[in-house]
Order: C-alpha cells, then sequence, then structure tokens
C-alpha cells in the first residue's frame, strides 16, 4: 500500500544519513556543532503516515510502501489506522523504523508542496487575512450573517439570516451582484423621487 509522509529538507539529509524512516520525538540529543537534532534510538519514536500527500505542511514528499500488520488483537505499530465506521483514515502512526528501500522521494509532489507551503505562508498572514475579509464581508449585514430586531416588551426579538450571505461573508460573485443591486436599487430611488419632486 502507498502512504506519504512530508517532511522538511534537513529532516530528509538527516533520514538518509541515518538509513531508516523513524521519527524522533522528544527524545532525541542536540548536536551543537550542526545545530540539528540527533536521533535516540533508546527513546520513543514513531513515523506519520497518510493517504493523502499534502495532508502536513513540508516541502519534502515521500512515499511510502507499507503494509499494516495485524495480528489477533488487530493492528500493530499502526495507532489510529482502523478509524471507526464511517470516519476516514487521515493520518496514523508507525511505532518501527521503514527501511530507505521502501522510501521513495516524489520530486514533483514536493515542488507542489512548495507551492501549498508558501501560498498557505502568505494567506495566514494578518496583513493579508484582514485584506480578505474586507473583500468577501457581506456589505448587508457587515458579517454577521443577518440581523436581530429590537428588543421588546418580552425580549429581545428573533433573528432573521441575511438574504444576500445568510453567514456574514460571500465570494466575488455573489459581491458584485449585491453591487449591482444596490447600484439598481439607488437608481429606483433617485428616479421615484424626481417623480415625486413638483
Amino acid at each position: 500500500m502507498k502512504f506519504y509522509h512530508v517532511t522538511s529538507y534537513k529532516a530528509w539529509k538527516a533520514i538518509k544519513k541515518e538509513g531508516v524512516l523513524f521519527g524522533v520525538h522528544g527524545n532525541g540529543g542536540w548536536d551543537k556543532l550542526n545545530q540539528e537534532k540527533t536521533p535516540d534510538r533508546n527513546g520513543y519514536g514513531y513515523t506519520y503516515l497518510s493517504p493523502c500527500p499534502l495532508l502536513s505542511f513540508g516541502i519534502v514528499v515521500l512515499q511510502i510502501n507499507f503494509t499494516p500488520e495485524r495480528d489477533q488483537f488487530g493492528t500493530i505499530h499502526n495507532y489510529g489506522f482502523d478509524p471507526p465506521p464511517g470516519q476516514i483514515c487521515t493520518q496514523f502512526s508507525v511505532f518501527r523504523p521503514i527501511p530507505l528501500s521502501d522510501v521513495k522521494f516524489c520530486f514533483w509532489l514536493s515542488v507542489k508542496a512548495v507551492f501549498v507551503h508558501k501560498y498557505w505562508k502568505i494567506r495566514t498572514h494578518p496583513f493579508v487575512e484582514k485584506i480578505i475579509d474586507i473583500l468577501t464581508r457581506c456589505p448587508e449585514c457587515k458579517g454577521e450573517g443577518g440581523y436581530t430586531e429590537v428588543i421588546t416588551d418580552e425580549g429581545q426579538g428573533p433573528r432573521y439570516p441575511c438574504g444576500f450571505c445568510k453567514k456574514g461573508y460571500m465570494n466575488t460573485f455573489k459581491k458584485i451582484y449585491w453591487l449591482i443591486v444596490l447600484a439598481s436599487y439607488k437608481k429606483a430611488m433617485k428616479k421615484e423621487a424626481s417623480n415625486l419632486s413638483p
């Protein structure tokens, strides 16, 4: 079966140096000369695998040939591989070293991962988030997704969804449509006022 592991160039270099794919999680030492983590195989280690190549952030995508092992109690070395009925396994753990003979570097998927990584780095920047919020916020309900009637003698009035977005935000086409409707409304009101004036 084919699975994927996403990592960094620095980690991929360390994996090739060690000769196996086996994640280090909190038990490695620190190489002061090379400023990198060194594996301590007397400690606790595991590797995340996923059926989706771009599930995790990283710029090196590795394709792994791996068959989940089973015994009389179920799966072993891969906690989380068997999800409950109706759910999808997005990631699971392998608690044994994977030889590099079963690991393949995916060049084009790594190129795609670089673009995805750069995109999300820009997309999640606070300034970009603010610009996107301004551009996609519904101008009718101001991002509230609807409006609530004023407080009455019996308490707060009912809440009604926005007639344009229903959730506070809209895509570009809906916003253009809203601007056309608003312009048509203002034009009609202006024409009606000119007809009523003496």
